[in-house]
């Protein structure tokens, strides 16, 4: 895991000023064969990234490459959320792995993030979501009623509540 990644979840990366999609996001926190190659690249403000102040380009400050270890269980309680509410399973694979990152996240880390997660998840709706709930996203967003944003902030209000607790110290 790369302790220079500042991003927990694809999308605007601040260290590097680009939008990144969950590959190079994987990339950005060290995991896979070419995360190195790229965060070199992003480093140096190139592929269209913007170079960071302080540059980290020092291979061993890197990272194994391994995933972080899971710090809550908010992921996996905003999944259960969902199909608790709306009755369905997520389907979309990106749509899982996205909510199921914030595993790796503490309950600060996605209180400071909230804006940026809320927005993940309303964004992935149009493509992935049933088409009831695809149709009451679309009509919220005409009249900018604002009630997609809301439920998704309660539901993520619930997860942290009930996910929070780092699950290393449920085992001790």
């Amino acid at each position: 895991m790369n302790p220079a990644c500042e991003c927990p979840i694809a999308g605007f990366c601040k260290r590097h000023q680009i939008q990144k999609g969950d590959r190079s996001h994987k990339y950005c926190q060290g995991v896979g064969d070419n995360a190195w190659k790229y965060w070199q690249a992003w480093e140096q403000g190139k592929l269209g990234a913007t170079a960071p102040e302080s540059p980290m380009l020092d291979r061993s400050q890197f990272g194994d490459g391994d995933p972080p270890d899971d710090l809550s269980t908010i992921g996996t309680a905003l999944e259960a959320i969902f199909v608790r509410v709306t009755g369905l399973k997520i389907e979309c694979p990106d749509c899982q792995r996205a909510i199921l990152r914030l595993n790796s996240m503490t309950p600060d880390q996605v209180e400071a993030d909230r804006v940026a997660i809320v927005a993940d998840i309303k964004g992935r709706i149009p493509e992935q979501a049933p088409v009831i709930w695809k149709a009451l996203a679309f009509v919220d967003d005409v009249l900018h009623l604002g009630q997609t944003e809301a439920r998704l902030n309660d539901w993520l209000s619930e997860a942290i509540i009930t996910g929070g607790e780092c699950p290393r110290s449920k085992k001790k």
